[in-house]
Formats: structure tokens, sequence, C-alpha cells
């Protein structure tokens, strides 16, 4: 049964095909590209404006873009599949799978403050951003790439007491998962994850292919930025994709329910979609983060890689991407059996990623109250750097 504030998807279509390319405009949007599916089927897909502002070449379907942080979701798809060939438990802590005598030689997470908390982490804790631990430790940030070197990473809070999402902590678990398969995890993501999925355009690594389209970064004046080379896949934060290969994996997702999904079982998917922690007021680079008083919201939680909405009106799953040039959100919809994946090449798709959002799958989500909340509150100058 559909809410009753969610259009005939046709009128959605019509709607977004005619007012994209003005709202881009206004919000200095060089280019876009989106992905719908509905009742369990791809139905609109399309590219509008230009994949970089110089050449003006045109954003197509297959135009690949960088999905920041939603390669998170992706893979906690992995980590499940993992779990499901017995070769990683979820509710074991992860100094089993990472001892000591590892860990200090790894040169990564060899310094921690706060050590204790370490040996309670558990992969359900990383996919829930439920550890305790930063986004990204600061600091590192140079003119040759990330240094963690001499600098050590602080837990702040006891497992599971609170979420603190992070970054690095996806970076820890796929750490492990290199050491426990003996491969690198961009060789497993491909033969078990991307490849039965049908998601051929995409990859944690790049460049991965020849002669594909690939869309640059922009500043917020529209010049484009070069693209960097990524040797090494970064599990929370590298995955280049397109709208309709993205939509793909969702599917997997929204097909559970009819015992349809490609790659894990219906027991996976269900913990997927079961919330793990609540969200709160106070997110990681906002002045005092670390705040002993945080609002709790009632209705956004987390499950194991993507964020939930819940309450009786709603049942989605959702996650935003932002690497300043490239922004990036995807929410799937249970009740509806719709979803939309939004790519952009610039700074300003949160400027008109609601009212997409809404045009597709109504005007009730929690999730959208949060973001607003979390981006509208100042963070620290240097809480990146």
């Amino acid at each position: 049964m559909k809410s009753p504030s969610v259009q005939p998807i046709n009128e959605s279509i019509i709607q977004l095909e005619s007012q994209i390319p003005q709202w881009m405009k206004d919000h200095n949007i060089q280019g876009l590209s989106i992905s719908i599916t509905d009742q369990y089927k791809l139905v609109w897909s399309k590219g509008f404006g230009v994949c970089n502002n110089k050449t003006k070449e045109p954003v197509s379907l297959d135009t690949v873009f960088h999905s920041a942080s939603l390669s998170k979701p992706l893979f906690a798809i992995m980590v499940l599949h993992l779990y499901e060939q017995g070769i990683i438990n979820i509710d074991k802590p992860i100094a089993h799978y990472y001892p000591d005598e590892i860990r200090k030689n790894d040169g990564y997470f060899n310094e921690i403050i706060n050590e204790k908390y370490f040996y309670e982490i558990t992969p359900r804790h990383i996919l829930s951003h439920s550890t305790g631990l930063p986004n990204w430790r600061p600091h590192c940030r140079t003119p040759k790439g990330w240094q963690t070197q001499n600098k050590p990473i602080t837990i702040y809070f006891k497992p599971g007491e609170r979420f603190t999402y992070s970054s690095e902590a996806y970076v820890l678990l796929q750490i492990i998962i290199e050491h426990l398969i003996n491969q690198p995890a961009q060789l497993y993501m491909e033969k078990n994850i991307l490849q039965p999925l049908k998601m051929m355009n995409s990859s944690y690594i790049y460049p991965f292919k020849e002669d594909i389209s690939v869309a640059s970064g922009h500043n917020e004046t529209g010049i484009p930025q070069n693209i960097n080379p990524v040797e090494k896949m970064i599990s929370a934060s590298s995955l280049k994709t397109t709208a309709e290969n993205y939509s793909k994996f969702i599917l997997s997702i929204l097909q559970h329910s009819e015992n349809n999904s490609t790659i894990l079982n219906k027991s996976s998917i269900q913990q997927i979609l079961t919330p793990q922690i609540k969200v709160n007021d106070s997110m990681n680079g906002h002045k005092d983060w670390q705040k002993k008083e945080i609002l709790e919201d009632k209705t956004v939680q987390w499950g194991l890689g993507w964020g939930l909405e819940l309450d009786n009106n709603t049942n989605t799953f959702w996650h935003w991407g932002d690497a300043g040039v490239y922004t990036s959100f995807a929410m799937g919809d249970i009740l509806n059996k719709r979803s939309i994946v939004l790519l952009a090449n610039s700074p300003g798709l949160p400027k008109i990623r609601d009212i997409l959002i809404h045009s597709v799958l109504g005007i009730h989500h929690p999730a959208l109250l949060w973001l607003k909340r979390i981006y509208d509150t100042p963070f620290e100058p240097d809480w990146m750097e």
C-alpha cells in the first residue's frame, strides 16, 4: 500500500525532467545523474549537465561519479557476504581477528588513546557507527596525502554507547578483512558483489576501465578539479559508480521481501535493515561534539551500513555522500517499493536534494531534517585537516 503523499511515478518523472535543469542552474550544479526504480524495476535514469565545465562533455547514463560515502553501504554488503561464508563473525570483537602483534606493526591503528575500548569493538559496531571512533583523526591531511604515522587515534566512547559516525572505523574493518581473506578487498568486492549485481561501471579504485566517461568535481564557483587516481580501495569513501549501477544495488535490498535478493540471503538483509542505534545531534567536527548531553532522534536510526527512517508513515534506508566537490544521496522506500539515486559533481546537490526526494518518495522524511540540523551546525575549521 502506497503512502498517500506519493504521487504516480510518471507524474514525478515529468516534473523532474522539466525542472531539474533550472534547479541546477539556480544552484550552480554542473552535472547530475539520477536513477529511479518503482515496483522493483528501473523506470528512469538520466544525466543532466556536463562532466566538466571546461570540456562541456555531457553527462550520460554511463558517466561515472565519485560517490563518497555511498561507498559504505556497499562495503557493508560485502561484510555480510563474508559473514554468510563463515569468514567473519560480526558480533565477535575485532581484536580476535586483529591481534596486537599484527595491529601494532601495521602502522595505522598501532597507537590508540583509550585503548581498552578497542577490545570491545565488533564489526556490528563499525557498520552501525557506534565504535566511539571519530569520522577521521585530525591533522593527517598533508601535501603527500593522508599520513597517519605518529598520529594516534582516540576512541571517545564505549562501543555501543552512542552513534559516532566514523569513516576511519570502516577503514579499520577493511584492514582486518584483508588479513582474513589474504587479498585486496577490491578483488573480493568485484567477484562477489559488483559482478553478480552487474555493476560493470563501478569500482573502488580509479582508473578501472578505458574509454569511460568520468565526471570531474567542481568547486562552488564551477571550476573543475583534477580527478586523482585511487590505487587502493578505501571502503569508506572511494567508490566510483553510475546512478543506474547503484540502483541495481538498492534493488537487491528492496527485493529481499520477495526472496529475490541477488547476493545475500533474506536473514542478512533483515539484519542490515534492523535498527542498531539512534542518531543524535552531535557530529564529529562540531564544537564540543564529545559532550555528554545529546539529543537522540526519535525516528532516524542506523542499521548495518544504512541509515534508517522508521515510524508509522515511513520505512526507508538511505545514505548521503559529501566529498566537497562531489555530493550524492540514495534512498530506498520499502513501503512504496521505490528508490532514488542522485550523483552530482558539485557541492550544490543538498540545496535541491529534498525537493527531488519529495517528488519521488513523498514529503515525510525525518532523515532529511536530521541532515539539515547536522549541516546547519558549524563545523570546526580544522576538523578534516
